[in-house]
């Protein structure tokens, strides 16, 4: 911003007090926008611990529920393998993922992401869950 005043009116038409203010101003706004920027960062730090934390506790709950699954039935680890691949490649793609399932409205025909919402998006109708872990 000085530098705007020393284009207009020149570094001899400005009382050096002028200039001491425009700086300071400048300074409280970029320690208000580093203030905010610390702020936003801590926020999502955070987040992302929350996050790991909810993902390993996911963990902990998966591996029990397999734990009990496999001492209560004749399901192998070997068994759990080749349907955890099978679910992965209903999509085409080997990636560790789940593909978002996709419905087709009983009511409007269309396509509608049953992950992505409950509902059909174009008329509104309730959708039917493809996946257990589905929303």
């Amino acid at each position: 911003m000085s530098d705007i005043f020393t284009d207009l009116f020149g570094s001899r038409g400005m009382s050096s007090s002028f200039v001491d203010t425009v700086q300071h101003l400048q300074i409280r706004e970029a320690d208000q926008a580093a203030d905010h920027a610390k702020s936003q960062a801590g926020q999502a730090m955070e987040r992302s611990l929350e996050a790991e934390m909810n993902v390993e506790r996911l963990r902990l709950v998966t591996q029990a529920m397999w734990e009990f699954l496999k001492e209560r039935t004749e399901i192998s680890d070997a068994d759990l393998e080749a349907k955890i691949e099978e679910i992965d490649l209903r999509d085409g793609r080997k990636d560790g993922k789940m593909s978002l399932s996709v419905a087709i409205c009983g009511k409007c025909g269309r396509k509608t992401g049953v992950r992505a919402h409950c509902r059909c998006i174009y008329c509104g109708v309730k959708l039917e869950r493809r996946h257990v872990v589905d929303r």
